[in-house]
């Protein structure tokens, strides 16, 4: 699956190269250049994905509560004291279950970057 998705990035990033300014020029209706520029990029497209799917996955292994603090500090940006807050706990409970949950998904990562494909 990753072979053709390099593939089909390496062929739309040829096209543009070889098509370049002087296809511009000809172009009467619209600059295929900007479109490909404003277009987002495939294969970032699939990184981000393939990331996403991974960060939920492993976050899915995880205790409930690790996994909500985890969420929204690390994926959301919050503050832990905004998260203390609303989730009724002391802050220094919430920075206990952050740096359980950052272990737990660190190892959960390591376990899986060994695991045989």
């Amino acid at each position: 699956m990753l072979a053709i998705t390099f593939r089909v990035v390496s062929n739309y990033r040829r096209v543009r190269r070889r098509k370049g300014a002087g296809h511009a020029l000809t172009s009467i209706v619209i600059d295929p250049e900007f479109v490909l520029d404003s277009a987002p990029d495939p294969l970032e497209q699939v990184v981000r994905a393939e990331a996403m799917r991974t960060v939920q996955e492993l976050i899915s292994g995880m205790d409930d509560r690790r996994a909500a603090i985890f969420s929204l500090v690390e994926l959301r940006g919050l503050h832990v004291t905004e998260v203390a807050k609303e989730l009724g706990s002391t802050v220094n409970t919430t920075h206990a279950r952050l740096r359980a949950a950052r272990r737990d998904f660190e190892r959960a990562l390591i376990r899986r970057r060994e695991r045989p494909r």
